[in-house]
């Protein structure tokens, strides 16, 4: 099988050259359809971030051919930055947007697709619409190698550990590539799609990309006893290189990847306690004066802010990078972590979600660290509070507190957010406090609203202020472990009759509760 697109072939010699290097740059594991499958490449532009929308992405991967392209994914919460010349795994499906860091920007989207669907380029520009070939199906590990040549320097490529042909695709300079006694070369911006072993070599320096369907790798099982997983942050989102998100989870043609960080590994209990294994801790640090807790793809990424984090007792100050984020790796399942403090942040803005702790670590995790502007009204200190009591039944609705305020006369309402992934829904017993909630809270009249974030303290609980007559929407927006949501999100009260107290029940939502 030999498809050559997007620059003349022609038929080369090959002297003794020098060995180049070829290194993995993005990977990933996919279930593959049984449907002939078909290789595309298509150009794309990675435009200004205001005004972006995500789009479902197709299998495949994305590589940064011009300046830095910014990889989002409203949908898990993970942000990521492609440096020129980098590339990230896109799952099948995933709703990403992608943006230029410094304005528009080449990119280039590598799909691998069913034949049918070969030729369909959405937005972009079609560089290879590839034959079609046996799908190996099954779950597959996919990979995209990259072979910078300086001149007179030549590299193989293996042929894949599947039964399929490879993507070649020169991204700078030209390339020769050598199968079956045939040479082609390749100039940048051109690909081709070719069996068995393959020699990449150049005569006055080129780069060029791999992208190969490997070894079949064993699904994941899960059950009630036990689950394995990586977690990428994700739920209302953020980001972290290479699997940026904020703790909670593209027709062709938009933008968006990711840019790689370290991942681990945990196993955990059927309650969600964290017993073995190592993660990532991703911290994003966010300006959303400008955008919505609700969709952090909106806000803007703080460089240069110093954040506190301790982990186990030890405590080290980190800054942020261009992209606002910060990776630390092998981070122990089961240690504790603590965010203290910041510093440099911009002036004039609350810092919601600080200090923030996980007691337990429980694998891959995105923390977003969020300022926001004032609310427009001062929330109201909450006396201290006792843990929540298991088995109260939560005032959901509105209920007010013996006696109804009078309009326009300052309530008190608090959020209480119970984790109850090992309680019974019923009657909450077993049920636990859920810190580090950050919610969003709408609060108006029939002609005023206005958006604010409020976190809960160690015992579950935020307290704020509205007034009596008025209308108040909690909607959650981040904070709680990778997975875990409330089933009863996005209360409202209204009008506001007095104090009140929302009770948001938080569960595994891969999993069904009592």
């Amino acid at each position: 099988l030999a498809t050559v697109l997007g620059a003349p072939a022609s038929v080369v010699a090959q002297d003794g050259a020098t060995t180049g290097s070829l290194q993995s740059i993005a990977h990933g594991v996919a279930t593959l359809p049984a449907d002939a499958l078909a290789w595309r490449v298509v150009a794309d532009e990675a435009g200004d971030r205001d005004g972006a929308t995500p789009a479902t992405q197709s299998l495949g991967f994305t590589l940064a051919t011009g300046a830095a392209v910014l990889v989002e994914s409203p949908a898990t919460g993970t942000q990521d930055v492609l440096a020129p010349g980098s590339a990230a795994f896109v799952a099948e499906g995933a709703s990403e947007v992608r943006s230029g860091i410094d304005g528009p920007t080449d990119y280039d989207r590598i799909a691998l697709v069913t034949a049918d669907l070969a030729s369909d380029a959405g937005a972009g520009e079609l560089i290879l619409a590839g034959e079609g070939f046996g799908s190996p199906a099954g779950n597959r590990a996919l990979d995209l190698s990259r072979a910078v040549l300086a001149p007179g320097q030549s590299v193989v490529s293996p042929a894949p550990d599947s039964p399929t042909p490879s993507l070649v695709l020169a991204t700078e300079g030209s390339v020769d590539v050598t199968f079956g006694g045939e040479t082609f070369t390749l100039t940048a911006g051109a690909a081709a799609v070719l069996d068995g072993d393959l020699t990449l070599a150049t005569v006055d320096g080129g780069t060029a990309v791999v992208a190969t369907i490997g070894a079949e790798v064993p699904v994941l099982e899960t059950d009630a006893a036990a689950t394995t997983g990586t977690a990428t942050p994700a739920a209302s989102d953020l980001a972290t290189p290479g699997s940026d998100t904020i703790g909670t989870p593209a027709a062709d043609g938009a933008s968006g990847d990711g840019i790689d960080a370290d991942s681990g590994t945990g196993t955990t209990d059927e309650t969600g306690g964290a017993v073995a294994g190592t993660g990532s801790l991703d911290i994003s640090v966010l300006d959303c004066s400008g955008g919505s807790l609700l969709d952090t793809t909106t806000c803007a990424p703080l460089a240069g802010v110093t954040v506190a984090v301790a982990i186990a007792g030890t405590e080290q100050a980190l800054e942020t990078g261009g992209a606002g984020t910060i990776a630390v790796a092998d981070v122990p399942v089961g240690a504790a972590v603590t965010i203290s403090s910041v510093s440099g942040g911009p002036e004039g803005l609350d810092l919601l979600n600080v200090p923030f702790a996980i007691p337990a670590f429980e694998g891959d995790t995105i923390v977003p660290i969020v300022f926001d502007a004032p609310a427009e009204e001062p929330a109201i200190e909450a006396p201290a509070t006792e843990a929540p009591v298991t088995g109260a039944t939560p005032v959901v609705g509105g209920e007010p507190a013996p006696g109804e305020t009078p309009a326009g006369v300052p309530a008190v309402l608090t959020i209480q957010a119970l984790d109850c992934r090992g309680g019974d829904l019923g009657t909450l017993e077993g049920c636990v406090a859920m810190p580090n909630a950050t919610f969003s809270v709408t609060r108006g009249t029939e002609s005023t609203s206005s958006e604010a974030g409020f976190t809960t303290d160690p015992n579950g609980f935020v307290t704020f202020s509205a007034t009596a007559g008025s209308s108040v929407t909690a909607t959650y927006a981040f904070g709680a472990p990778t997975g875990v949501a409330p089933n009863n999100d996005g209360q409202v009260l209204e009008p506001v009759v007095g104090d009140a107290t929302l009770t948001f029940v938080f569960v595994d939502i891969n999993e069904s509760n009592g």
